[in-house]
């Protein structure tokens, strides 16, 4: 990061497009591992599939992107951090009390098996976002994917003090502290990815037939990325472990895959780039916060209705088809009243409210592409 005059645009529409085709990769995924009868009885189905669940890799990536900007165009740190906190809060605590609600209600799930003092520790940590941080329960299932970003906004937070009141680029020692997180969790290398996009260095990875063929460089991130997943199952294990294999070849190649999709898409290259630019993923695109938090517990209650009802020993090996078409129109609804009421009214009136309010201006930081 350096002072200039960048050549990125604030807003991509391929990539708010891109947000809607992940959270429908990761839907797809849950479906697929609903625990119900394969598709047609096709064990190559899981196999197929799987690799979906990485939409979450390209999630991180899009928001190491994203957030560059953002750190541009902050007024102070702490600014900053609350328009983030804004961001992700809101429909966190909706979504992790609505789950420790219907779990009392049913007797249910990780939250009945708590009671007084460590369901409200556990309760409030979640509300936190601590879990996969620290050692607590996840109450909401896709909430692990939040304390990553707690951690880029913090790092963000810490780039901006340094840079704003010490006039100090400490941005290259960010990186290297960043690196035993990603060590331990290394999936938080595609924010990464998305920051070599953002600060224009991807160019420098263009190999001819994947630069103008973002298709082509998402199917090899999920190719890569998923070997790295087979090869360290049933976790990732720490990074310094793959050097013993060929993982790390692998994860390269995963890296610089994700970084060539996100740079081919910002330069709206390839078919994928118009299908991402039309209406029905710019919407998804929209909904896809609350969409992604909110599928899993949709999903939950219609497959438990589903089941009631007998509708799988009906649908057999179309089971998983039949769970598809039955979650997906109420999970697109709650994700849209959500959107609606939650993001984008509840997080307006708090930021109305209680915005904090520099007491000097301070101009903003510009990112520059490399030279």
């Amino acid at each position: 990061m350096h002072d200039g005059t960048t050549d990125r645009p604030a807003f991509s529409v391929e990539l708010h497009g891109a947000r809607g085709l992940f959270s429908l990769l990761v839907f797809v995924f849950h479906v697929e591992n609903s625990g119900l009868p394969q598709l047609f009885g096709w064990e190559f189905m899981a196999t197929l599939l799987d690799p979906l669940k990485f939409g979450v890799e390209l999630f991180f990536a899009l928001s190491g992107y994203v957030i560059i900007g953002t750190l541009a165009r902050a007024r102070t740190p702490l600014a900053f951090l609350f328009d983030r906190a804004t961001r992700i809060y809101p429909v966190l605590w909706i979504g992790v009390l609505t789950v420790v609600l219907l779990s009392l209600v049913s007797g249910r799930e990780a939250p009945a098996s708590f009671a007084g003092w460590p369901l409200l520790l556990h309760t409030l940590a979640n509300l936190a976002a601590l879990p996969n941080l620290l050692p607590f329960p996840l109450f909401l299932a896709p909430a692990w994917t939040l304390s990553y970003e707690l951690c880029f906004y913090l790092f963000g937070c810490i780039y901006l003090v340094c840079r704003r009141r010490l006039s100090l680029n400490i941005f290259p020692i960010l990186l290297v502290l960043s690196l035993p997180i990603i060590d331990t969790h290394p999936r938080a290398l595609f924010f990464l990815s998305g920051i070599l996009v953002a600060t224009g260095y991807s160019r420098y990875l263009r190999l001819p037939i994947l630069a103008e063929r973002p298709v082509l460089s998402l199917l090899v991130f999920l190719w890569s990325w998923n070997s790295v997943h087979l090869l360290n199952l049933p976790e990732f294990r720490t990074m310094t472990q793959w050097f013993d294999g060929s993982a790390w070849l692998y994860a390269v190649i995963a890296f610089a895959s994700a970084a060539l999709f996100l740079d081919g898409l910002v330069r709206s290259k390839g078919r994928l780039s118009a299908f991402l630019r039309s209406p029905a993923m710019l919407y998804f695109g929209t909904i896809s916060y609350s969409f992604y938090l909110w599928h899993p517990v949709v999903m939950a209650i219609v497959k438990s209705t589903l089941a009631s009802l007998g509708l799988f020993t009906v649908a057999g090996n179309l089971s998983q088809f039949l769970f598809f078409l039955a979650a997906l129109p109420p999970s697109i609804l709650v994700g849209h009243l959500s959107q609606r009421w939650i993001e984008r009214d509840l997080t307006r009136l708090i930021r109305t409210k209680l915005r904090p309010r520099p007491l000097t201006p301070v101009l903003p930081i510009e990112i520059a592409p490399a030279p």
